[in-house]
C-alpha cells in the first residue's frame, strides 16, 4: 500500500497544474464564478509559463461548447515572464488588469487599450508592496490609450509610480475620442515622449 501511494504521489507531481478553465484561441481563461464572464490567465499555476509570444490580440468574447463568455479582466501575473510577447491588444470589455499582469514583459513594445465607455481599472503594485508601475519592465514604445484609467499614485522614497511611469522607451502615445481625463503623474520620466496625438472631439 506505501508503495502505490508513493507511485500516485510520483505520478501526481509529474502532471502539469492547469490554471486555466479554458483555452480559445491560443489564449487561456479561467470562468469567474456564477457569471457568464472570464479573465485571462496564464498557462500554468506557477505563473512562469511563458505562455503568450508574438502579437495578443483578446477577444471581447470567445465561445466554448455554445456558451459565449464575456472577456472582463486580465488576471494578475497573467503574462509573467512572456518576454518574446511584442504586442498586446485590450479590448473595450476589459475593465481590469490585475497585479504584475506583465512583469517582466522585455519584449513588450505595443499597447493597445480599445475604445470603451468603463474606466479600465489598473494595478500599480509590484510583489512585496514595493509600488513599481504596472508596465515598469516592458519597453513600450507606443500606445494606444482609448479610455479613462483608474489607478492608485503611491510612493516611496519619494518616487512616483503610476501604470506608465519610467517608460523611457515610450515614444509616441495616442489618445482615444472616449478618453476625458488623463490621472496626475501618469507618464512621469517618460523620457522619449516625443508625440502626442490627442483627438478632436467635444469631450
Amino acid at each position: 500500500m506505501k508503495k502505490l501511494l508513493t507511485i500516485l504521489m510520483l505520478l501526481a507531481a509529474s502532471l502539469p497544474l492547469w490554471a486555466y478553465d479554458l483555452e480559445v484561441d491560443g489564449i487561456y481563461y479561467n470562468k469567474i464564478v456564477s457569471t457568464s464572464t472570464v479573465q485571462v490567465t496564464n498557462y500554468d499555476s506557477q505563473a512562469n509559463s511563458n505562455s503568450y509570444s508574438g502579437t495578443v490580440v483578446i477577444p471581447e468574447t470567445v465561445s466554448v461548447n455554445g456558451v459565449t463568455y464575456k472577456v472582463t479582466s486580465i488576471g494578475a501575473y497573467a503574462f509573467v515572464d512572456c518576454e518574446n510577447l511584442t504586442a498586446i491588444e485590450i479590448p473595450g470589455t476589459v475593465t481590469e488588469i490585475g497585479t504584475n499582469a506583465f512583469l517582466h514583459c522585455y519584449g513588450l513594445s505595443s499597447v493597445t487599450i480599445a475604445d470603451g465607455e468603463t474606466t479600465l481599472e489598473l494595478a500599480n503594485y509590484q510583489a512585496g508592496n514595493w509600488p513599481r508601475g504596472l508596465f515598469f519592465d516592458c519597453p513600450i514604445e507606443t500606445l494606444y490609450l482609448g479610455r479613462d484609467l483608474s489607478y492608485d499614485i503611491n510612493t516611496q522614497e519619494g518616487i512616483t509610480r503610476t501604470p506608465f511611469s519610467q517608460i523611457t522607451e515610450l515614444t509616441t502615445l495616442t489618445i482615444g475620442n472616449n478618453v476625458t481625463k488623463i490621472g496626475v503623474d501618469a507618464f512621469v520620466d517618460c523620457s522619449g515622449l516625443t508625440s502626442v496625438i490627442i483627438p478632436n472631439n467635444s469631450k
